[in-house]
């Protein structure tokens, strides 16, 4: 990777940080237009199939009617989903999101875990950290658990995602269970749930 200029590999990896910074005077829809520089030529500006590529990002993550507002006046979900459709408008085969739904509730979560399903099924590789193990088991084809930078387990999430796993990753007890339809196996959801969570004594 070191020997391929920056604008070869733009077009093959889009990342997406944990925090990620832009310029105060930016808006929305020039943030995302960021992500179709690698394809633009030194001399003029983005190509009808570059701005198609911006309004189809905003379009996915819900930012069309907003992409006119400066991204420092936007809630912080509003924000993380901006830099989702810069990663999105950039248009590579393999996508890395580091924690990319830590700051959005529970339907934009949803909005976006089934974007990136939709992409992978499109062929797409992307590779994601999230610390939401029960979210991590639901949406991941394979998981790979970490800890001090070593690999300690990797999977599907019913190979791997047990109790004593959680303890050796997070030094708490959980129970791992199965939620959904008995009759429908493969509609099942794991859920962890520590022991003691709310427990007033968990000593005792």
């Amino acid at each position: 990777i070191r020997k391929e200029k920056a604008e070869h590999i733009a077009k093959k990896v889009a990342v997406l940080p944990q925090t990620p910074t832009c310029p105060d005077a930016i808006t929305v829809r020039e943030l995302v237009s960021y992500g179709r520089f690698p394809y633009r030529k030194a001399i003029g500006g983005m190509s009808r199939h570059d701005i198609e590529q911006v309004d189809w990002a905003l379009e996915k993550t819900g930012l069309t009617e907003i992409s006119g507002r400066l991204v420092t006046e936007l809630s912080g979900g509003q924000r993380q989903r901006a830099w989702i459709a810069m990663v999105l408008a950039q248009q590579t085969p393999l996508i890395l999101l580091d924690e990319p739904i830590s700051m959005l509730d529970i339907g934009h979560q949803a909005d976006i875990l089934n974007l990136v399903r939709e992409l992978a099924n499109q062929g797409k590789s992307i590779i994601m950290v999230l610390h939401d193990l029960a979210t991590a088991a639901r949406c991941a084809d394979y998981m790979i658990a970490l800890k001090d930078g070593q690999i300690i387990a990797q999977g599907n999430s019913r190979q791997i995602l047990t109790p004593a796993l959680v303890q050796q990753l997070y030094n708490i007890e959980v129970e791992v269970q199965h939620a959904g339809s008995l009759a429908q196996p493969d509609l099942q959801r794991l859920i962890v749930i520590p022991v003691h969570f709310g427990d007033p004594n968990p000593c005792a």
